[in-house]
């Protein structure tokens, strides 16, 4: 046995069981936005899934358009999935509606880190 290994299968077990959850949770009532949120979190932050994530993040920012911490996580997943242009845009849109200034750095500092790959600048 691998030390860790124990813990490894454990949490991924544990994420599955998460995923089947809010999969469910969405199934039974698909008004309900907050599984649609935890989904996603789950899908870009823990199973590497960003591309499944981002119907998801739409969905509920559909319902909850003001969710900054939903932006966020959406801009990740265009980032992660080569829709950079589009991780852009969401910063851009954050950027529009947030007064937080530790929120506002670090929305322009991922447009900048982005804009940078993508132009080579």
């Amino acid at each position: 046995n691998v030390p860790g290994s124990d813990q490894i299968i454990q949490r991924e077990q544990l994420f599955k069981l998460a995923e089947e959850s809010y999969l469910r949770a969405i199934a039974l009532d698909a008004t309900y936005s907050r599984p649609k949120y935890a989904l996603a979190v789950l899908y870009v932050f823990e199973l590497d899934k960003s591309e499944a994530a981002i119907p998801y993040l739409l969905d509920y920012l559909r319902l909850q358009s003001k969710d900054v911490d939903a932006m966020f996580v959406l801009a990740r997943a265009y980032y992660t999935t080569n829709a950079g242009q589009k991780a852009v845009d969401v910063y851009d849109k954050i950027l529009s509606i947030i007064k937080d200034p530790v929120k506002t750095t670090e929305a322009q500092n991922n447009k900048k880190f982005i804009l940078d790959a993508l132009y080579g600048r």
